[in-house]
């Protein structure tokens, strides 16, 4: 289990980070660098997110439009950032170019999430438990990383009451 969990760590990182560079040719959609933005990265940038745009010649009309729109209104006045150019982008006209910033605006900017599970792995899997199974490693593993969630103790202590007859009553089933 441990090993599976690492290779899948292994390739979530490398498909969300190292595989995305494309992803990061958003940039050339702030105004101060549109002269910059070519046919070639035009294709890269809708192949990288194609899944979540609607046609190819929808979209590059689109950059056509938002290219015209800057240079009228003048690259050196528009916006510096990709989240104020974010708030100054019209959904109902640009929606695919709304759409790509929104997206790259929420992409993580690092790979801490799977820093965190390694960390608890190790916190979990520790020299005293090396012993344990695989389903009591997952389970203890998710009651970790879940463990800002509220959980109704009694719920769990009355179904583990009721899972079986046991020989000696427990006294929380008296003490209710």
């Amino acid at each position: 289990m441990y090993l599976v969990f690492l290779d899948h760590l292994l390739n979530e990182i490398s498909s969300r980070v190292t595989k995305n560079e494309d992803r990061f040719l958003v940039s050339y959609l702030l105004p101060a660098k549109l002269q910059g933005l070519t046919a070639d990265i035009i294709d890269r940038l809708y192949d990288a997110y194609k899944s979540d745009l609607p046609s190819k010649v929808e979209f590059v009309d689109e950059i056509t439009r938002w290219s015209i729109r800057w240079n009228l209104a003048g690259a050196d006045t528009g916006p510096k950032k990709i989240i104020d150019l974010l708030n100054e982008t019209n959904k109902d006209i640009y929606p695919g170019i709304f759409f790509i910033l929104s997206i790259f605006l929420t992409m993580p900017v690092s790979s801490a999430s799977s820093e965190r599970s390694f960390s608890a792995m190790r916190r979990i899997k520790n020299y005293l438990r090396t012993t344990m199974g695989d389903e009591r490693l997952s389970n203890l593993s998710m009651l970790h990383v879940q463990r800002h969630m509220a959980i109704d103790t009694e719920a769990v202590i009355d179904q583990f009451i009721a899972m079986k007859n046991r020989k000696m009553n427990f006294i929380w089933s008296k003490l209710k």
